[in-house]
């Protein structure tokens, strides 16, 4: 998609008291057809993050707890709940490039952009690949 037709990467305001970051992994999303909004009420269940699946974000921000819908089958620890409202979702995107072994394709180092989205879908228009969302919740 043309430069001109991407919004630019949307300024994620720091968390409030009583908020929590929560990771929605894309490929799960996608197999689970699962969606949701900002404004609505939800209880999940979730896993501390995995770290190596949040490296895109280069430091820029910090999110702990991930939505793994494949957690037992993971390995991914225990499950705690989280119950809240969702006050932000942020589509985020990175670009590949050749691996540094040359044995594939691996993200490219600060290329990830965050755009503010109304719910999961539809997609925001974005440069590279949608790798997941980041959910902010205002826990009850």
């Amino acid at each position: 998609m043309p430069p001109e037709q991407r919004p630019p990467e949307s300024i994620v305001p720091p968390l409030e008291d009583g908020e929590r970051d929560v990771w929605l992994i894309e490929w799960q999303v996608a197999e689970d057809a699962f969606d949701v909004a900002v404004g609505e009420h939800v209880r999940w269940d979730v896993v501390d993050a995995d770290r190596s699946r949040l490296g895109h974000l280069g430091g820029r921000r910090l999110v702990t707890k991930e939505r793994n819908t494949y957690s037992e089958e993971l390995d991914a620890g225990p499950e705690r709940p989280i119950v809240g409202v969702v006050t932000r979702i942020d589509q985020v995107s990175v670009r590949y490039g050749p691996s540094a072994n040359g044995s594939g394709q691996e993200p490219i180092p600060g290329s990830a952009m965050q755009h503010a989205a109304r719910a999961l879908a539809p997609r925001i228009p974005h440069e590279g690949t949608i790798v997941g969302w980041v959910v902010r919740i205002r826990v009850d």
